[in-house]
């Protein structure tokens, strides 16, 4: 009876390790069997024993009586239905959101992750982190901790549903202290896109000679909840000068700029003034402006470098970028000569202000530096990678000495491959409204090249797209998998653009990273049978060329796309050759050019609709010196200028007369605010009238001929226009 115990324990051990995933009895899961017939599993600290359990034992008591041993063909074949499940493809699901709401400092900051998945997830944290001091992630994908220091901060973490594990960098910034919303606020800005927790804006350091054309910008920002109008003035203080931007409104949390600059030239020393800027709503902002100007030490000789070491790194700009500036300000309260002492480089050069030619730095003597004047030397590293720590000092007239730690932090990259990702298409062209399938899923296979297998990580930052593959957590070496992208459906109109990364982590933890993005645009352009308000009738004057030019067709004319709620541009093809246009004639004419409709995509017509379009055309009787016809007249205030274009030129005129009136009745009385006479004027010349007085007028044209006698024949005035200068003329008189 123990043996038998024995086999039956034996055979449920091995049903146990086989439905078993892989990568768990793999790897940290023991089975033990005893030679009483106990059976240990073993998986860390925890074990199971089955006398315990008593599983056994019931089912070989049961099947005494039957002579049969216990029927594990039921674990057998659910075994084999994972197997098969193995090979069906599952979607990707995606860790949501990639951006993270931001916290406070002194507040208990706790979020809770979030997936799409339709299984339960398990979290961690994967890659490099960036999180504030204390806080901690939970395996349930909860980020919580204590803030104390305002920043922006990122995390890298995974989540495995059993069947794929998906990985998202996320990122998320702690501002200054939470205060109570209010309507209208305005505050400074600092340098975390936040409000200031005081008013105090320092200018910095400038040397003397430059304070008569000083000039700074000071941002604020909209802290409240409702839009602010700020208002426009120049406010003067006693030494400096501050203009509000030219900005209507301030929505919340969006800017506005304060220029600042010296009322005069100031001599060396430090001025602070408070200045207040004020909107509509009663809001306003006090800036406590400070400047130095000249030296910021007590010290005759002293420099400030603007940072204490250049750093080259892996994930900053590329070698042709290069080469950085190191930056100093002088301080001191005499001028100076600076020197630079090298001797301790053996990777790095000093190059020229172009970054172009290497130049000695033994040679470098910067003179007669002023108090406040701030220079800066270009440094670059001998080649593109390596780890190196040295240190270069700048060196003041009394030998005060300066360093600056050079350092390079780029390890040559390992050429070898690991993942191999191919995919023959990524554009998935155009989806037009009213398809009724989407468009064929695109694939891509991914290939671990690599001779170990290697742990697969999915990340896509994007929910408008499917992503399906096989149930897969593990890449074994050599093995593919092929992994399909699909746009989802009812997305907005637009491009979309999906950057799928596929990552592999070795045994050592390394990672491996393959990245392919794909796009995919929903179009409203799909034609439904309308033109916009009927093609307006165009009107010419006699004997206009029958030609698409002469009779003023549109290249394109703009037709109604999807459900009416955009309109787009579509060539079209005029049948002139057949219209009842007659050039010799000299009455009045009225046809219509029929054209059709000329899609570049066949599908923006899907539903075949009749593309034939009819431009009523209206030709005027012979006349001479009939009306000419003008296009839209502009204005520009800052010339005091109108500007209009002939659009259709009156027969046999040899030139134009175009005026200004304040008032209509003033036309027929020739009482003219401005006028000019434009010889020799054809179709599409501009005609320009020029120091025009601030008002609103009508504008007229007229073409003209000379007879035979000399004096001038005027025809038929155009249609008026009405047309305004804003801003008043500025007459300059010329000295006598």
């Amino acid at each position: 009876m123990k043996s038998y115990k024995t086999i039956t324990a034996c055979l449920l051990c091995a049903a146990i390790t086989a439905t078993m995933p892989s990568y768990a009895w793999a790897s940290e899961t023991d089975i033990t069997v005893f030679s009483d017939g106990q059976t240990e599993l073993t998986d860390g600290d925890s074990t199971m024993d089955t006398e315990d359990v008593e599983i056994a034992d019931d089912a070989v008591s049961d099947n005494e009586n039957t002579g049969n041993l216990t029927d594990l063909s039921e674990v057998f074949n659910a075994d084999a239905e994972n197997d098969e499940t193995k090979d069906n493809p599952s979607e990707v699901f995606s860790i949501l959101p990639d951006k993270l709401e931001y916290g406070h400092v002194d507040k208990f900051y706790s979020v809770q992750l979030k997936s799409d998945s339709e299984m339960p997830v398990k979290w961690k944290l994967c890659g490099e982190n960036k999180l504030p001091d204390g806080f901690t992630f939970s395996e349930d994908g909860v980020l919580s901790g204590m803030p104390k220091r305002m920043g922006y901060y990122s995390f890298g973490v995974q989540a495995d549903n059993g069947e794929l594990i998906v990985y998202k960098k996320i990122s998320f910034q702690i501002r200054s202290r939470e205060r109570e919303e209010v309507p209208y606020r305005l505050e400074l800005l600092d340098n975390y896109d936040q409000a200031k927790l005081d008013s105090n804006e320092d200018l910095g350091v400038i040397p003397e000679s430059q304070s008569s054309d000083y000039s700074g910008k000071v941002p604020l920002i909209n802290t409240g909840t409702q839009t602010l109008h700020p208002v426009y003035e120049t406010i003067e203080g006693t030494y400096f000068k501050c203009k509000v931007s030219d900005r209507e409104e301030i929505e919340t949390h969006t800017y506005l700029w304060v220029e600042v600059s010296l009322q005069k030239q100031l001599p060396r020393g430090t001025y602070e003034e408070t200045v207040t800027v004020h909107t509509e709503e009663g809001a306003s902002c006090d800036i406590n402006l400070k400047l130095t100007i000249g030296p910021s030490s007590d010290r005759d000789y002293d420099l400030k470098p603007e940072y204490d070491r250049i750093w080259f790194t892996e994930d900053e700009e590329s070698w042709e970028d290069w080469p950085k500036g190191i930056y100093f300000r002088v301080t001191g309260q005499k001028d100076t000569t600076v020197t630079v002492d090298a001797s301790e480089l053996r990777h790095f050069v000093f190059m020229d202000e172009e970054g172009l030619n290497e130049i000695d730095p033994g040679q470098i003597k910067l003179k007669d530096l002023k108090p406040g004047q701030q220079e800066r030397l270009m440094i670059m590293p001998k080649q593109e990678y390596g780890v190196y720590d040295e240190v270069v000092y700048l060196c003041a007239n009394d030998g005060s000495r300066y360093p600056i730690h050079i350092k390079m932090d780029r390890e040559k990259p390992d050429k070898t491959e690991y993942l191999q990702v191919t995919a023959d298409k990524t554009d998935f062209g155009t989806k037009i409204w009213k398809y009724d399938t989407l468009p064929k899923a695109l694939s891509m296979e991914v290939k671990n090249v690599s001779q170990e297998d290697m742990t697969l990580y999915i990340d896509k930052n994007s929910t408008e797209f499917t992503i399906s593959m096989p149930s897969t957590r593990t890449l074994k070496a050599g093995e593919t998998v092929t992994i399909n992208v699909q746009p989802k459906e009812n997305l907005t109109t637009g491009w979309h653009s999906l950057e799928l990364k596929v990552m592999g982590e070795d045994s050592e933890g390394k990672i491996f990273c393959k990245s392919i993005y794909y796009r995919f645009e929903v179009s409203d352009q799909y034609f439904c049978g309308v033109v916009p308000s009927e093609l307006q009738t165009i009107k010419h004057v006699n004997g206009v060329k029958k030609t698409q030019e002469g009779l003023g067709l549109p290249e394109y004319i703009h037709v109604y796309g999807a459900e009416k709620k955009t309109t787009f541009a579509v060539d079209v093809k005029w049948d002139v050759k057949h219209c009842a246009y007659q050039k010799n004639c000299k009455k009045a004419q009225k046809f219509v050019v029929m054209g059709e409709l000329i899609f570049d995509d066949p599908e923006t017509n899907g539903d075949h609709l009749d593309t034939t379009v009819k431009m009523p055309i209206k030709i005027a009787a012979y006349k001479k010196l009939n009306a000419p016809l003008l296009g839209k007249a502009r204005t520009y205030d800052n010339s005091n200028t109108v500007r209009v274009c002939i659009a259709e030129a009156s027969a046999q005129a040899q030139g134009y007369q175009c005026v200004l009136v304040s008032d209509r009745k003033n036309l027929a009385k020739q009482k003219f605010a401005a006028e000019k006479k434009f010889k020799n004027a054809k179709k599409d010349t501009y005609m320009t009238l020029k120091h025009i007085q601030k008002g609103k007028y009508y504008l007229y044209c007229r073409g003209y001929k000379k007879k035979a006698n000399g004096r001038l024949e005027y025809g038929d005035w155009s249609k008026v226009q009405k047309v305004e200068i804003k801003k008043r003329c500025r007459v300059h008189q010329r000295k006598s």
